[in-house]
């Protein structure tokens, strides 16, 4: 009969809830697992399977939905157990992470303290580029300081990720792209990854937005992908992939400020 199976994974527990054909609804906990998320899941499905006895490959074998929830992420942000990241932006925006445009919850009550930059300033290095908000190349990128840049946070500050911002890549990405492509070629051994148009939206978004979303996605990709989506059978059932991506050691993360 089909079944349906919701899991959330928590900085302490994780949470399983199951609900079969009559709509009757069980629910177990688990220790979570942080070395491997996915065996946390597995854990609550060996429990829910001694409180139905049914096998787990049965009780998987009948699911037809399964809905996959997570607080690891936010739980990091909050904590600050987050990766060592580092910041590229165009000239002339170094201080837009300090400067905290938008950085309160209400920017106009000038009582409010501010909070702290999300990564601190000699970790946010400028590269000489300009696209203007129509796509247009206004100042062509300089490749040999891109290179001096990235060099100098990778080798010299060891970051564990990199975040590209750069002014109006959404309306055209190419320096973003480049950048990718060189750090490719220098540091063969970093695992890249392009994210598109942090905090699009229609219109004008703050310029904020963008590089704040773009550095929390690098800060706590580790956080995020402990754990291979690929589970082996343990000779109790075949595991489908789980949406959870393989570990990776560090992220040239790109993505852009409108």
């Amino acid at each position: 009969m089909p079944s349906h199976l919701g899991v959330d994974v928590g900085g302490t527990f994780t949470d399983l809830a199951y609900v079969d054909a009559d709509q009757q609804i069980r629910v177990v906990k688990s220790p979570t697992t942080p070395s491997d998320y996915p065996l946390g899941i597995e854990n609550c499905i060996d429990l829910l399977a001694e409180v139905l006895q049914t096998p787990p490959g049965e009780i998987l074998g009948s699911c037809t939905q399964f809905i996959h929830g997570s607080t690891v992420v936010t739980n990091a942000v909050v904590e600050g157990r987050v990766a060592k990241v580092g910041l590229l932006v165009t000239a002339g925006f170094r201080d837009i992470l300090t400067l905290r445009e938008g950085g309160k919850a209400d920017p106009y009550n000038l009582k409010e303290h501010y909070p702290q930059p999300y990564i601190p300033r000699y970790l946010t290095l400028p590269v000489t580029e300009r696209i203007n908000s129509e796509g247009g190349i206004e100042i062509p990128m300089d490749e040999v300081q891109v290179l001096d840049v990235l060099r100098t946070l990778i080798e010299t500050y060891e970051v564990e990720a990199v975040a590209v911002c750069l002014l109006w890549s959404i309306a055209n990405p190419q320096h973003e792209v480049r950048i990718k492509e060189i750090a490719a070629q220098h540091w063969p051994a970093l695992a890249l990854r392009r994210i598109q148009s942090f905090g699009s939206t229609g219109g004008q978004s703050p310029l904020l937005s963008r590089p704040r979303c773009g550095l929390s996605r690098a800060s706590t990709s580790a956080t995020s992908t402990h754990g291979s989506g690929e589970r082996a059978t343990r000779g109790r059932c075949t595991w489908s992939p789980l949406p959870v991506p393989s570990s990776q050691r560090a992220r040239l993360v790109i993505g852009g400020w409108r």
